[in-house]
């Protein structure tokens, strides 16, 4: 009897660990404990072998780098759409310059006072009217034959105190300049 005790014991034992490794494999605590497990042992490991300079280090550990912040004071809608515009440019400078093929943040905007209604048209008029289409094209407004600014704001207006995220983005049929809001 005491046998078939310890027996129901061992099982129940078993049955709530079973039950947790699933818990934490459906909340996804299982998978980054043990991705923070393997990372940093496998990167201990190899770069006390092989040196820093020339260890490889899988993708999945890699950080990130943090995305840089920009506080923008500007509330006139001419002087936030060339804020803006110079922004976009620069984010598409920097993934053409470091050939980036992957969907990346290059900034987020914090803007500091409400502004007032910026569009995708304001932005697209300053390309055409400075002749600056070669630098990003806007199809949607007559500049160039690519549409490299993509304009995910809602409501498609920018009309408040907002953050704002710009991101390059590339996939196998569009490279643009997501701005997001």
């Amino acid at each position: 009897m005491k046998a078939l005790a310890i027996n129901i014991i061992f099982f129940l034992l078993i049955a709530i660990v079973g039950l947790i490794l699933l818990i934490s494999l459906v909340t996804g605590t299982f998978q980054s404990a043990v991705k923070w497990l393997y990372c940093d042992v496998y990167i201990k490991i190899i770069t006390s072998f092989m040196g820093q300079e020339t260890a490889s280090i899988p993708k999945d550990c890699l950080t990130e780098p943090p995305i840089p912040t920009i506080e923008i004071q500007e509330s006139d809608n001419k002087l936030f759409s060339r804020k803006l515009l110079s922004i976009v440019i620069a984010c598409w400078k920097e993934a053409e310059v470091e050939q980036q093929y992957k969907t990346h943040a290059c900034y987020e905007l914090q803007l500091k006072k409400v502004v007032d209604n910026v569009t995708e048209e304001n932005v697209s008029s300053i390309l055409i009217n400075e002749d600056r289409c070669k630098s990003i094209e806007n199809s949607d407004y007559g500049c160039g034959a690519r549409d490299q600014i993509l304009w995910d704001i809602y409501g498609s207006v920018i009309n408040n105190q907002k953050i704002i995220l710009v991101k390059y983005y590339h996939d196998n049929t569009t490279e643009a300049v997501r701005v997001i809001g």
